[in-house]
């Protein structure tokens, strides 16, 4: 860590413009070196051409919440079956849980599900990249989690996320950090980190809004992706600077 320490604060004195994945990039550096630099944020982003516009279908019998991706430990996935605990003991048997994805945390999470005699919680194979779209279309609401820690001061670029938004969905966001494109498009619910029970009463309070509601919140979510986070204009931006850069 001390050798990583001494390499990036030579290379922040150096550089002539640093480019990050997160919002805070510039507020770090200057920590590091003492002093104001050039920077840029040049987000992750989603190629929103993959993700049609699609409004919500009228399901009243059921309101699925869905995560896809990684099943490991920084995602929380305990959280969620805590919440879903929560929401079965409360007699909310139309909503369910819909997981899709691997991953190291995958078949201790199937135990606990099993153990918790969890019937509203369903597990689903990884698919390709290609079939996340369909998946996220047929969601209610998008859970977003992380564990408490301060890794996220700075801000955080989660591919996930911008796909989650990109598909017009009302997201649920857990996570600590000052920088929340959840919050900021007002897309979802914001919630704190490994709190089941808050994670439980975001859920029952988006499920109890019409459907009109959740759209605008997707709709709001979707909008934010196009103005920060497409891929195209993104990479516009980068190529912009560097030809700056270049021509100096």
């Amino acid at each position: 860590m001390i050798l990583l320490s001494i390499i990036e604060k030579f290379l922040y004195k150096r550089a002539s413009l640093v480019i990050g994945l997160l919002q805070g990039v510039g507020n770090h550096a200057e920590k590091v070196i003492g002093r104001p630099i050039p920077w840029m944020w040049v987000p992750n982003g989603v190629a929103l051409e993959n993700y049609p516009e699609t409004s919500f279908l009228t399901k009243n019998d059921v309101f699925n919440v869905v995560y896809t991706g990684a099943h490991g430990i920084p995602n929380s996935l305990d959280t969620a079956l805590d919440a879903a605990l929560i929401l079965q003991e409360i007699g909310e048997d139309r909503i369910h849980f819909n997981f899709t994805g691997d991953g190291v945390n995958k078949p201790e999470l199937i135990r606990i599900a099993s153990e918790k005699g969890l019937r509203n919680v369903k597990f689903f194979k990884p698919v390709p990249k290609s079939s996340i779209p369909s998946i996220l279309s047929n969601a209610d609401a998008l859970l977003l989690l992380f564990k408490q820690t301060d890794l996220y001061h700075d801000g955080l670029s989660p591919n996930k996320m911008f796909d989650y938004l990109a598909a017009s969905r009302p997201v649920i966001m857990a996570v600590d950090s000052p920088h929340d494109p959840v919050a900021q498009a007002n897309a979802g619910v914001s919630i704190p980190p490994e709190d089941p029970q808050a994670l439980a009463d975001a859920i029952l309070h988006l499920s109890k809004l019409p459907a009109a509601e959740r759209q605008a919140m997707g709709e709001r979510g979707r909008a934010y992706v196009m103005e920060h986070h497409d891929m195209k204009g993104l990479a516009a931006k980068l190529a912009n600077a560097l030809h700056v850069l270049a021509g100096k």
